[in-house]
Order: structure tokens, then sequence, then C-alpha cells
């Protein structure tokens, strides 16, 4: 296993990183902390300056990183749109 397939996620709040995310291209993902983060600041008013940065490794172990992009456009995005549906199906319909 190559650490190609890892991929990780930066939650950065004005320059601080709050948590990460790491996730295996071959595993199934996570993101309920990541969307539950989300609503939170959501609710509170407080998503301006959250960021999320990817990066990680290229098949020859070179590293890489993504621009940062604002938390609320990702979100908004097509792959996370389409898994923060099914988050939230999963905690309405128990």
């Amino acid at each position: 296993m190559t650490s190609a397939n890892v991929t990780y996620w930066d939650i950065v709040d004005n320059g601080t990183v709050l948590f990460t995310e790491r996730h295996h291209i071959l595993c199934k993902k996570d993101w309920s902390k990541l969307f539950d983060f989300y609503y939170e600041r959501k609710a509170a008013g407080t998503l301006k300056g959250v960021e999320m940065v990817a990066y990680g490794l290229d098949e020859d172990e070179a590293s890489w990183q993504d621009d940062p992009v604002p938390l609320a456009i990702k979100m908004r995005s097509g792959y996370f749109a389409s898994e923060l549906v099914k988050y939230l199906e999963s905690k309405v319909f128990k």
C-alpha cells in the first residue's frame, strides 16, 4: 500500500488547524466529524474564515497541496454535497 492512496484534509480557522481528516482512497469514508463541525459552525454563524486544505503524496512520494477552499463552498461542491445528503438522511431516517 502506498501513501499516494491517502489524502489529508486540514480544517483551518484563520490560520489555525482545528482538526485533520485522513482518508484512504480504497476505504469507506466517514465524514461525520466534518459534517457535525460544519453544521455547528453554520448554526452559530461562524463559518467565515474556515477553510479546507487537501494534501498528500503522489505516486513518486512527492508532496502536494491544494489551495485552501472556504469550507462553506467546499460543502456545496459535487462530491461533498452528495455525501452531505447521505449524512443528513442517516441522521433523519435512523
